[in-house]
C-alpha cells in the first residue's frame, strides 16, 4: 500500500446562496468544475480525499467528498456525511450490494437502495432498502450514560420516521419492488440497561409496529449499542438483531463484540447462550457483509 496516496484535504466554505443555486445539484456542478482542472496537482501531492464542507445560513452543513480512487469524482454514498464519522454507519457491510443514496427530508437519516451484486448477465432478484441512523446526544459527556427509556424513546421516534420514508420510497416507480428491508440504529451514548429485561422490552416495541413493519417488507432491525450493565461498570460494545423473516415469529439475537484469539479482530459472541444455541453470526467478524438471497 506504499503507492497509495495518504493525504486528506478538508475545505470549509461559507456560502450565501438561495433557491436553485443552493441545491445539491448546483453545488456539485460548481465543486466538480473546481476539482477537475486540479486533479494533476492533487495526484502530485498524494491527496487521497478532498471533502468540501458547505455552510449556509440557517442550514446544517453539507458534505461533498471526492476520492482519488474514484478519479476525484464525488463519492455520492457519503454525501452529507462527515467522512471521519462514516465508519459508524458501517457502510462496508453493504459490500454485497450496489447501493445508491436516496435523498430524504431527514438530515440524520441515511437511506440507501441496494441491488445485489451478481455475475454479468445474471438477473438481479434481490432488491432492498437500507435505512441507517446514528443516534447522538450532545447533552451527554463521555462520563455520562443514557437510560433504557432514552433508547426506547429515541428508537421509537426514528423507527416511525424510517417507516414513513419507506412508505414513500416503496411507491417510487424508480426502484423495483424491494424485500428484506433493513433498519440500523447506532447509539453513541452508553446505555444503562438490564439485560434480563431488554429482550422482552424490544420484542414489545417491535410487536407494536409489527403490522406496519410487515407491510413495508422490513425483516430485520439492528441496534449497535455501548451497554453499561451497572452504573459504575465499563461500557460493553454490543449488537441486537431483531429478525422477522416469516411474518409470524420475532427472533432476537444479542451479541457482544469480542476479540478473536485467532485473528485479533473483533467478532460477534452470542450473549448468555450455550455454544449449541448460538446466534447465526456467532464467531463471525463484526464487519461481515449482509448476505444476499442467493448467497
Amino acid at each position: 500500500y506504499v503507492d497509495e496516496p495518504s493525504h486528506i484535504v478538508n475545505i470549509a466554505l461559507q456560502l450565501d446562496m438561495t433557491g436553485e443555486k443552493a441545491s445539491d445539484k448546483n453545488l456539485l456542478e460548481v465543486l466538480q468544475e473546481f476539482i477537475q482542472p486540479n486533479i494533476p496537482l492533487l495526484r502530485a501531492n498524494e491527496i487521497r480525499r478532498v471533502t468540501f464542507i458547505i455552510h449556509q445560513q440557517a442550514q446544517l452543513a453539507k458534505y461533498f467528498t471526492f476520492r482519488a480512487s474514484e478519479d476525484f469524482r464525488e463519492d455520492s454514498i457519503y454525501r452529507h456525511l462527515e467522512p471521519g464519522l462514516a465508519f459508524q454507519l458501517e457502510l462496508k457491510r453493504l459490500a454485497n450490494f450496489d447501493i445508491e443514496l436516496i435523498s430524504t427530508p431527514f438530515h440524520h437519516m441515511h437511506f440507501y437502495y441496494g441491488a445485489a451484486k451478481v455475475p454479468p448477465g445474471q438477473k438481479v432478484i434481490d432488491h432492498r432498502f437500507f435505512v441507517r441512523f446514528i443516534v447522538r446526544n450532545s447533552g451527554f459527556s463521555e462520563e455520562m450514560y443514557a437510560s433504557y427509556n432514552y433508547m426506547e424513546t429515541q428508537g421509537a421516534k426514528l423507527l416511525l420516521e424510517a417507516l414513513d420514508e419507506l412508505e414513500v420510497q416503496l411507491g417510487n416507480k424508480k426502484f423495483p419492488k424491494t424485500d428484506c428491508n433493513h433498519i440500523f440504529f447506532g447509539f453513541v451514548p452508553p446505555i444503562l440497561i438490564d439485560m434480563d429485561k431488554v429482550e422482552s422490552q424490544l420484542r414489545g416495541l417491535v410487536t407494536r409496529h409489527s403490522r406496519r413493519l410487515l407491510s413495508l417488507h422490513v425483516t430485520q432491525c439492528e441496534l449497535k449499542l455501548s451497554l453499561k450493565l451497572t452504573e459504575h461498570g465499563k461500557s460493553i460494545p454490543a449488537r441486537v438483531f431483531i429478525t422477522n423473516d416469516s411474518g409470524y415469529f420475532v427472533d432476537i439475537d444479542m451479541y457482544m463484540e469480542e476479540e478473536s484469539l485467532k485473528t485479533r479482530g473483533l467478532v460477534f459472541k452470542s450473549f448468555n447462550r450455550p455454544e449449541n444455541e448460538a446466534g447465526p453470526l456467532h464467531g463471525l467478524p463484526i464487519t461481515t457483509p449482509y448476505e444476499t438471497k442467493d448467497h
